[in-house]
């Protein structure tokens, strides 16, 4: 099935995760996203006064466009869908906000809301199917305990949006186990965070943020996803402490589909260290006492992640290597932190490709009478999922 996509303009830049999973997952799923030609921004936030006319009619011509060629059309933005899905909803409810539009765009035929709008975890679970997804998963994702931020455009106002129950959703949490991950439901998942006032208001944002992240913590989340550009912004960068990682939902799901490449961007967001504050120095190899059985020393690591060149990282030895014995993290003279990068690589590793350095099977022969429980443990945390 071909559908009228609607990318929005976040997604071709700050954003582009989440519009580039979409489109690959798509295909390996069976549906195919037709970029709407010519699209005009959406304007981000819905016009809620009742004589605003030419702030709604960027949606009204992709509406109009979708209708011709015959198509539903399919957004993965929250807050696109929101305002694309609300106008929609007047044109085809409010006859004041009709009649001014069509006046004003002079169709060839007048647009009253025939267009059906749908997100694009819609399609997953309503077209596609969560069954049929879980059949082609090739690396579950086990082990990994996720919480679904569904902030507030999605749910809301629910007799428009009609996305989910606005109180207690279930779309994304069904998502997650459908990919072998655990869903963590947690108080503050269809709360706002905040996004929109976060360029004036920060301390107010800052405090929004902290509420959600110490919520999703407490419940037990490890990570979490959302389907929103302003979403992922506020929670990553506005928090006013150490909160948990945040991806694309795309970006999960290609993850379970096999087809998603680790970037630079996502290991240094793992780490969560400036790369570029490296100055070469080699303190932090100098100091390794696994230096000589590292095919990547850590200094190079550093240099491995700013160039880009991930993937050898992947490859590489050195991820079992490292001791965590953090003499680079605390030798280095700029706040580095080399050994977060190495463990960020390894969890990648873990997580992308599922492949483990210690399996069940090997700890029989492994074990003495004197080995402690601290070292199976932290065998474990080290090696495998």
């Amino acid at each position: 099935m071909t559908y009228s996509y609607f990318p929005g303009c976040t997604l071709k830049n700050k954003a582009k995760d989440l519009d580039h999973y979409a489109r690959e997952c798509a295909k390996v799923l069976g549906f195919e996203l037709e970029e709407i030609e010519n699209w005009q921004c959406c304007g981000a936030v819905y016009p809620q006064a009742s004589d605003e006319i030419a702030t709604k009619l960027s949606s009204v011509r992709a509406l109009a466009d979708a209708k011709e060629k015959g198509q539903d059309l399919i957004t993965v933005c929250s807050a696109c869908h929101h305002v694309i899905k609300r106008v929609n909803d007047d044109m085809a409810n409010v006859e004041d906000i009709q009649t001014k539009v069509n006046n004003y765009m002079a169709l060839s035929e007048p647009y009253l809301g025939e267009t059906k709008v749908l997100h694009y975890l819609e399609v997953l679970r309503d077209v596609v199917g969560f069954d049929k997804i879980k059949e082609k998963v090739v690396n579950p994702l086990k082990g990994r305990k996720i919480g679904a931020y569904y902030g507030c455009m999605l749910l809301r106002p629910s007799t428009t949006m009609q996305f989910d129950d606005p109180e207690n959703p279930t779309i994304i949490e069904d998502f997650i186990k459908a990919l072998g991950a655990t869903p963590v439901v947690y108080p503050m998942r269809n709360e706002c965070c905040g996004g929109y006032i976060s360029l004036k208001e920060k301390k107010m944002a800052s405090n929004m943020v902290d509420q959600i992240m110490a919520s999703a913590s407490y419940k037990g989340a490890e990570e979490l996803i959302t389907a929103c550009p302003l979403c992922m912004y506020n929670l990553r960068n506005n928090g006013t402490k150490e909160g948990l990682p945040v991806t694309y939902f795309t970006e999960l799901l290609a993850e379970a589909l096999g087809i998603k490449v680790v970037t630079s961007d996502e290991i240094r967001a793992i780490a969560g260290v400036d790369t570029r504050k490296c100055m070469r120095c080699g303190k932090c190899s100098a100091s390794c006492p696994a230096y000589n059985e590292m095919d990547i020393r850590p200094h190079q690591f550093v240099s491995y992640v700013q160039n880009g060149d991930v993937e050898a990282l992947m490859n590489s030895k050195s991820i079992w290597k490292c001791l965590s014995c953090f003499a680079c993290v605390e030798r280095c003279p700029r706040d580095v932190k080399p050994a977060k990068l190495i463990e960020a690589v390894r969890l990648s590793v873990i997580r992308q490709k599922g492949e483990n350095y210690l399996s069940p099977d090997e700890i029989p022969a492994l074990l003495d009478d004197e080995t402690p429980q601290q070292l199976l443990m932290s065998a474990f945390r080290k090696y495998r999922k």
